[in-house]
């Protein structure tokens, strides 16, 4: 379970978002959403601890993810943001391979080149691939390392509608084996009985 208590941010002199707190059972699937320059990928920063926040605590389990439990919080999370985390000068499945090694799940990155239809591009270095297919191989880390908290901003960006509908029921699938996932985007996501965030109503 995770847990965000009384978190602001304020970024530029400028107040993104004050006193917002949310809990996150297993699952689950919470849609952050607000105009640009709301706060959104600062908000998913903060959660994956890749940004301090001016108040709140994020905690998991009940204990705060930036005291000894820091290690084992960071195993559990996988977060996508707007750059897809590849090295351009390796291949598609080189970049998998990379970071299914630091999760320690190597057999899983042919299932994840599968499910993104990346097996025609598998040995293409990244820097010869399309914005779309580059985005394909990063969200294809969902599959290949092992995460229960997926944070997924702006997820959407660059595909086509085939792969917006595997990723759709990738995210279902998640949350129907008991992960949970925020996602931060502007997209309608057609998946029933998902949470809505509006940082509006914390700005």
């Amino acid at each position: 379970m995770l847990t965000i208590d009384n978190i602001s941010c304020e970024r530029g002199g400028k107040t993104l978002f004050k006193n917002l707190g949310f809990t996150l059972g297993d699952c689950c699937i919470l849609a952050v959403r607000g105009p640009n320059g709301s706060g959104k990928t600062s908000l998913l920063n903060i959660i994956s601890c890749l940004l301090t926040p001016n108040s709140g605590t994020i905690l998991y389990a009940n204990e705060d993810v930036k005291g000894e439990h820091w290690p084992e919080y960071c195993e559990i999370i996988q977060y996508i943001g707007h750059k897809n985390a590849i090295k351009p000068q390796l291949t598609v499945t080189e970049n998998l391979l990379f970071w299914a090694k630091i999760r320690g799940s190597k057999e899983l990155v042919p299932a994840a080149l599968a499910y993104f239809d990346l097996g025609q591009v598998a040995n293409v270095p990244c820097a010869k691939l399309s914005a779309g297919w580059q985005r394909r191989v990063g969200l294809a880390r969902l599959i290949a390392c092992k995460s229960e908290i997926w944070l997924l901003d702006e997820p959407f960006t660059n595909l086509d509608d085939d792969i917006k509908n595997k990723l759709v029921g990738l995210i279902s699938a998640r949350a129907e084996q008991g992960g949970a996932v925020i996602i931060a985007t502007h997209d309608d996501i057609p998946i029933e009985n998902i949470a809505e965030l509006d940082l509006r109503d914390f700005a």
